[in-house]
């Protein structure tokens, strides 16, 4: 009984709960070129499904889910918005810092920091001690949260399972399997071997050609 209160004592909590209403607010874009415009997430999911990964910081070992996400968001073609928020207490750092980050993550999906600071939306109740609060929501209702302390990979087979309920997809792949295909974007394809043997080094043109 002692350690069944002792965990629940740790448990904690960040954003709003599912059955909840989720409300709008506003982030600034940002892109691997810079700093865009402004965007409310929840608006521009209208009544479909939407991912919103609220971040306090940046560590190596959250890195990995935040790939898996995006690639799988990208997978959904359009049946999940989902948007990474950066909580932030200087635009002018965001604006100067974020888009480096989107570069390294490669993400496609669209990502941005609060304009209501490092606090995030005032009626979210964004906890400071989760590095990532993941909230899953569809029809405007909270179906999923995820307060995460310490983010990695282990939290990917549950976020993907929140997100394919409310994408309607029934069979959706594994958290490693997205993650090694986010980590071939941007890679050259593996060139054959040449074979020395089917060069011509007898004339001028063949050597020009070999070379």
């Amino acid at each position: 009984a002692m350690s069944l209160l002792a965990a629940e004592k740790k448990k904690v909590f960040s954003g709003p709960l599912p059955g909840e209403k989720i409300r709008s607010f506003e982030v600034r874009v940002i892109t691997a070129t810079g700093p865009g415009g402004k965007r409310d997430p929840i608006m521009a999911a209208g009544d479909g499904s939407v991912t919103l990964v609220f971040l306090h910081g940046l560590e190596r070992s959250m890195m990995q889910l935040m790939r898996v996400i995006d690639q799988y968001s990208t997978k959904l073609d359009g049946r999940l918005n989902t948007d990474f928020v950066f909580l932030i207490d200087d635009p002018l750092r965001g604006d100067r810092e974020l888009p480096r980050v989107v570069n390294s993550i490669k993400a496609r999906v669209k990502t941005g920091y609060s304009l209501d600071g490092i606090e995030g939306p005032g009626n979210y109740g964004l906890n400071k001690e989760c590095l990532m609060t993941i909230v899953v929501a569809k029809g405007g209702r909270v179906t999923a949260n995820f307060a995460l302390v310490q983010p990695g990979i282990a939290d990917g087979p549950a976020v993907i399972a929140a997100m394919a309920k409310v994408a309607g997809d029934k069979h959706p792949p594994t958290a490693e399997a997205l993650l090694e295909q986010h980590l071939q974007l941007g890679k050259r394809p593996a060139r054959a071997p040449l074979n020395i043997n089917k060069l011509d080094f007898e004339t001028d043109t063949g050597r020009r050609v070999a070379v």
